[in-house]
């Protein structure tokens, strides 16, 4: 009587080491693409901001009409934004290539400064300019 008994307990017990195997390997499998999705979302993200580089220089504010000069070497550099007072200015740029535009917003109200960068890399590639010295830095 004690056979059955036994064979039944190792055939439940190699179930169990089973299930928990799978369940394990499952819960592994997850967190590997979770990682890997999250890795490539953000590695794409900061390699592709961080190539569009660009200088501004000639600053100059008054009666709402902000004018500056926006170098860059990058062809994908269309899609810009202004970030003050809390509020949001897109304005796009011409295609070029190492060369200087001009750039000319109106009806903008600017307080000591505002934050430039092109569209999609808030995060990665900004500048802040300030009125006061006229001049853009890397933030």
């Amino acid at each position: 009587m004690a056979r059955p008994k036994t064979i039944i307990l190792m055939i439940f017990l190699f179930s169990l080491f089973i299930f928990l195997a799978v369940f394990i390997a499952l819960q592994i499998l997850a967190t590997y693409r979770e990682g890997t999705v999250y890795s490539t979302n953000t590695t794409k993200g900061v390699l592709e901001c961080n190539t569009l580089s660009f200088r501004i220089s000639s600053l100059k504010y008054g009666d709402k009409v902000l004018e500056f000069e926006i170098e860059s070497y990058e062809p994908e550099l269309a899609d810009m934004v202004i970030l003050h007072n809390d509020m949001r200015t897109h304005f796009k740029l011409k295609p070029f290539f190492g060369d200087t535009q001009k750039v000319r917003i109106e009806n903008i109200t600017l307080g000591e400064g505002f934050i430039i960068f092109p569209d999609g890399c808030e995060q990665y590639n900004k500048k802040e300019c300030l009125l006061v010295d006229s001049k853009c830095k890397n933030i």
